[in-house]
């Protein structure tokens, strides 16, 4: 039985003639069938539009709208306008879905929550694929815990020192009268963080949310893995321009969660990004050791010398913060570091914790299996 909640996948086009095809068969294919597949042929000069017109004769859920060139937010801004239904969300042409993507939103969806969020992964061959997990915990979240837990990590999260929540609108399920008071809002258009625009002041307007760990949106990556408008001439008024819209947006609210220095942190990020042009920009990334779960003067294994490891151990030997450190990975025989040893040395070491130092969750927990293998008791894994 079809859900009673209808939901349309806006496709902004403009020419994608390699990729477009690939595009609408993953929403065409869905296991979740009350959608409406609506297409913005944003005045496209290659062949998309005939190849997209083909689709259309196979599936008369398929709609296409011609315009001429307005970018992605004049495209995507016609796509909800011209839509009908209760929710819609977007799949950029270069990008695919995966077969489940909207039937693990269909219950919140009839549930009548404004915004539904999944992870996103970076595609960037079908041997490699690298998912984002949230750094907001999965459930239900109203208002008051939208303004409690999301608003201070919201632009910026100051416990990681990076960019704040995901901020595609391509991972969100919208409601559409809340879209269309997003994107009413915008005063311009932006190819530089034009997602950022529209994703972070929705979450002043909506009610409620619900936070999905699921990872169905495929978003296609650049072989050189740099946008070509970050070496354009217009980047930095880009980011400026940006800048003064979410400085003016948010200002009612610099009160409730450091908004205003979130905003500023985001701006700095966002010129640093530059020295791209320069070959000269280094992503620094700062993983804040678990303070809250592990005292002072313990004696603790690290495990992982990537990274997260190396933050880990720059941050506890500078304060003297440990009593005694093991620091182990397995590729210990291969690092020039005297200080990292193989992970063999655990059976050997005396330790209050051992703590994982690895970025992705599921590796974490395959090495927690591992560990709770070798004899080591759950309780003293942290990860």
């Amino acid at each position: 039985m079809a859900s009673k909640k209808k939901l349309t996948v806006i496709v902004p086009l403009y020419n994608q003639e390699k990729y477009i095809k690939h595009c609408i068969e993953s929403i065409m294919y869905q296991s979740y069938k009350n959608i409406d597949i609506l297409i913005v042929d944003d005045g496209s000069t290659d062949n998309s539009y005939e190849i997209c017109k083909k689709l259309a004769e196979q599936d008369k859920r398929i709609y296409i709208i011609q315009q001429e060139n307005k970018g992605l937010s004049g495209a995507r801004k016609t796509g909800i306008e011209y839509a009908s239904t209760d929710y819609v969300t977007f799949v950029d042409a270069d990008d695919f879905i995966m077969l489940d993507a909207y039937a693990f939103a269909e219950e919140a969806m009839e549930k009548d929550i404004d915004m539904i969020f999944f992870e996103i992964s970076r595609y960037f061959d079908d041997d490699n694929i690298k998912r984002e997990f949230h750094i907001l915990q999965e459930g239900y979240y109203d208002r008051n815990r939208i303004k409690q837990q999301v608003y201070p990590r919201l632009i910026w999260d100051f416990s990681r020192n990076t960019p704040g929540i995901e901020c595609s609108q391509c991972v969100r399920l919208v409601k559409r009268v809340l879209a269309i008071q997003a994107y009413e809002r915008l005063n311009k258009s932006f190819y530089y963080g034009d997602d950022v625009a529209i994703t972070y002041p929705l979450h002043t307007i909506i009610n409620d949310m619900q936070v999905i760990n699921q990872s169905f949106y495929m978003h296609r990556q650049r072989k050189n893995g740099v946008a070509p408008y970050i070496k354009g001439l217009a980047f930095l008024d880009e980011t400026y321009s940006l800048y003064k819209y979410l400085y003016g947006f948010f200002k009612p609210y610099f009160n409730q969660a450091e908004f205003e220095k979130q905003i500023e942190y985001i701006y700095i990020y966002s010129v640093n990004l530059r020295k791209i042009k320069y070959n000269d920009y280094h992503l620094e990334r700062q993983f804040l050791f678990p303070f809250d779960k592990i005292e002072r003067g313990k004696s603790i294994i690290l495990y992982g010398a990537g990274m997260v490891g190396k933050s880990y151990y720059a941050q506890i030997t500078q304060l003297n913060y440990c009593r005694n450190i093991l620091w182990v990975d397995k590729n210990a025989a291969m690092m020039a570091d005297d200080r990292i040893n193989d992970i063999m040395c655990i059976n050997n070491g005396v330790y209050d914790y051992v703590l994982i130092a690895i970025e992705n969750k599921n590796i974490c927990m395959e090495v927690c299996e591992e560990l709770v293998g070798m004899g080591i008791e759950r309780e003293k894994i942290i990860y």
